[in-house]
């Protein structure tokens, strides 16, 4: 059995920037219909203060992630003994990794993956990425935004988990 992961732009991409909008756009329900001047003041100034405390950020985390995901691929591939083998593929260059090959596996959050779900503040937040460490001391970098399920496949005794204020790769 094989499973493919390529760049998920829609959960990680996508749906924070037309979060941002709708939050910039939400104050236009309060008020009137006739005062088109302070309607698109007052969208200024959430989209301003939006973009200080949460646009900013997930923006440049968004373009971090982005530029290291670019022309990567994983597939992960069930062998015929139960063990797996991850297909890393980046620039058309592919390598195979056993969980054998696999030293450590650091898995860098940010701080809300570790609460409750309704308690989270935003996506940036939410995107995250795997380091991997290979027995040879290869390290390769994997984002959420290209595979977000790789603990499954990796042992379990090999994982790390860190937490980081944003996950920056």
């Amino acid at each position: 059995m094989k499973y493919n992961f390529s760049t998920n732009g829609k959960k990680y991409f996508l749906h924070p920037i037309l979060g941002w909008i709708i939050f910039s756009l939400f104050p236009c329900l309060f008020i009137s219909y006739g005062e088109i001047f302070k309607i698109l003041k007052i969208v200024l100034v959430t989209f301003v203060i939006g973009g200080i405390f949460f646009g900013f950020s997930l923006l440049y985390l968004l373009i971090n992630h982005y530029k290291q995901s670019r022309n990567l691929s994983i597939q992960i591939e069930r062998l015929l003994h139960g063990d797996y083998k991850i297909i890393y593929s980046k620039n058309n260059i592919l390598r195979e990794i056993f969980r054998t090959d696999i030293e450590k596996c650091i898995v860098c959050k940010g701080q809300s993956i570790f609460v409750d779900k309704y308690q989270r503040f935003g996506y940036q937040f939410e995107i995250f990425f795997y380091k991997l460490i290979l027995n040879d001391g290869t390290q390769i970098n994997i984002s959420s935004a290209v595979c977000d399920e790789l603990e499954k496949y990796i042992n379990s005794d090999k994982l790390i988990y860190k937490k980081r204020w944003l996950a920056f790769m």
